[in-house]
């Protein structure tokens, strides 16, 4: 025999193999699903559930079913057995596995079986399951699970109920669809050709005293319950509108009206000589340093010769370049603000001080994430000196901060509140918790908002955004932006943004977050030179004159600077929950 019709017989038969895998895939239905309950006086339900499955290939180890524990006064007395045999405690085969909770898990444990069909039993007394409706004492029931995934075939449920008490009123289906029958102490539910997750709600009226004088535990516990509820509901009310108000009234603390003529501001060139670091910072609503502020410092740093940039000529599949930030070989005798040494530091220093004279664009973010105060503290403290921040305006930020923190304990001790008077209020405690949950993160959004800058610091800040909605607008290309420009007297010239001023502006833009856009803006003039530190490769200046490298420079540089750092109870019924096998 040839290997090759060795070879061909060995793939009929793994063909053959998954052939009958797929045949014996488990499938299973219930031939019957039959229900008998028996009312007993006081209130309480007896009920003997019998289901007979068919079970298609396998093997099948396992039935399950889930008794559900609300609106009953509990469930007791559960017994399970499997074709007629009783099944002992346990987890083993022939065993029946009870776990208590809300649903009551109940598992059927058994040897491997498959292509049979067995009859499983399942017996257990249902307490207070009888409330006391308006002129009725009334059984709302679940009869069948309301979650399996597998079909019926027949299902019979019967009610009887004690000798000498009458129905008041017709039996009803409240969900789902079934044969009715009548007979003396007894009504009989038929439902056929079930699929799965169809329901079967059933509700049976009796004259009022005729099975019970009280209402069951629960239905009490929820008539309380809705009792309270509009009080609770009421004083979360009070409580969420009153934290509402005190947070506005400290948030309004030392409040400042912004000028009129502050969005009518017109600025095409920086309004004074603040680091682009600085007015970056400056522009934000709270003051504070970030990411983008770094880029701006860096191209700033570049423009006056204290480091250069160069693309390099390695790439990866996953970055189509790379470029190293370099320092001049002697160093630069350019004087340098305290957060321009925090930053060089970071980039061409160690944690342990030790120098180099070169750092990949790549791992800048890297650094910026670990050692971000290097840069951001001696920026804070250049803002501070210049009056920018308010001691006063950053105490109202710290009371906010601390109402949150407040707000979120108090709401801790809601919920505890909930858990120990659940009983009397059921869960309508929560919305005073949730009151206080809400008002918390409000007065964490207000302190994030609330401006930390001083007079000085608002005016100042006021100027500067005004710059940066004209360099906004030079990047989107918008109509008017250049030409405005060019009559204020900035270096422009019609509509061609000249390189002197592109240069200049960059480290603003970037201190923005508009390097990307500012350096596409640029580029897409005719005829443009490259600023003097900006160093591409020989063969990337000869395709495009080394514009397409700046703009890829400039747009992993942002990317560096930007990622761095109802009713209650009483509506529901009782019964259900879920059924299967596996």
């Amino acid at each position: 025999m040839s290997r090759r019709l060795v070879l061909c017989l060995v793939i009929v038969g793994l063909l053959a193999l998954d052939a009958g895998s797929a045949g014996a895939a488990k499938t299973y239905s219930a031939d019957r699903f039959d229900v008998n309950a028996t009312l007993q006086p006081g209130g309480d339900v007896f009920v003997e559930e019998t289901v007979v499955f068919r079970f298609s290939g396998g093997p099948f180890t396992f039935v399950f079913r889930d008794l559900p524990t609300d609106h009953t006064d509990g469930i007791r007395d559960i017994a399970a057995t499997m074709d007629g045999v009783a099944m002992t405690p346990g987890k083993g085969p022939g065993q029946v596995e009870l776990a208590n909770g809300n649903p009551i898990k109940v598992r059927w444990h058994f040897a491997n079986t498959s292509d049979s069909t067995h009859t499983f039993g399942l017996r257990y007394r249902l307490l207070g399951v009888v409330r006391q409706d308006a002129g009725a004492d009334r059984l709302l029931w679940n009869a069948l699970p309301e979650d399996y995934e597998y079909s019926i075939t027949s299902a019979r449920v019967m009610v009887s109920y004690p000798e000498g008490v009458a129905l008041a009123g017709n039996p009803q289906v409240t969900r789902g669809e079934a044969q009715v029958e009548s007979g003396p102490g007894k009504v009989t539910f038929l439902a056929s050709d079930l699929a799965p997750k169809s329901e079967l709600q059933i509700s049976l009226a009796f004259p009022p005293g005729s099975l019970v004088t009280t209402s069951p535990a629960w239905q009490a516990r929820d008539a309380r319950a809705l009792r309270a509820a509009p009080g609770i509901g009421l004083a979360a009310l009070l409580v969420l509108l009153t934290g509402a108000g005190g947070l506005a009234a400290l948030y309004t603390l030392r409040r400042r009206e912004q000028p009129a003529s502050a969005q009518a501001m017109t600025y095409t060139r920086p309004p004074d000589g603040l680091a682009p670091a600085v007015a970056g910072a400056l522009n934000g609503s709270g003051g504070g340093p970030a990411l983008p502020n770094a880029l701006g410092a860096l191209f700033d740093l570049a423009r006056r010769g204290v480091l250069s940039i160069e693309e390099s000529p390695e790439h990866s599949w996953y970055r189509a370049h790379e470029f190293i930030l370099r320092l001049p070989g002697g160093g630069s005798a350019e004087p340098l603000r305290p957060h321009e040494r925090g930053l060089l530091s970071l980039m061409f220093e160690d944690k342990h001080g030790t120098g180099a004279d070169s750092l990949k664009l790549s791992e800048m973010q890297t650094r910026l994430s670990t050692r971000w105060k290097t840069f951001a503290e001696p920026l804070k403290q250049e803002m501070e000196q210049a009056g920018f921040f308010s001691p006063e305006r950053r105490q109202v930020r710290r009371r906010l901060v601390a109402a949150g923190i407040m707000l979120i304990l108090a709401c801790g001790v809601a919920l505890v509140c909930t858990a120990l008077f659940f009983s009397l209020f059921e869960a309508w405690t929560l919305l005073v918790a949730g009151a206080l949950f809400l008002l918390s993160l409000i007065a964490f959004i207000l302190s994030a908002a609330y401006s930390l800058l001083s007079d000085l610091g608002a005016d100042e800040a006021a100027r500067w955004q005004a710059f940066y909605r004209y360099l906004k607008d030079v990047a989107k290309g918008r109509e008017g932006a250049l030409s405005e420009g060019a009559l204020s007297g900035a270096a422009l010239s019609g509509a061609a943004l000249s390189e002197s001023v592109f240069e200049s502006y960059l480290p603003f833009a970037a201190s923005y977050g508009l390097a990307e856009s500012w350096a596409k803006a640029f580029v897409k003039q005719s005829g443009v030179e490259l600023p003097d530190w900006f160093h591409p490769l020989a063969a990337t200046r000869a395709a495009d004159g080394g514009v397409g490298a700046f703009v890829a420079m400039s747009t992993a540089a942002q990317a560096a600077g930007s990622n761095g750092g109802g009713a209650a109870g009483a509506g529901g019924a009782a019964g259900g929950g879920a059924s299967g096998a596996g």
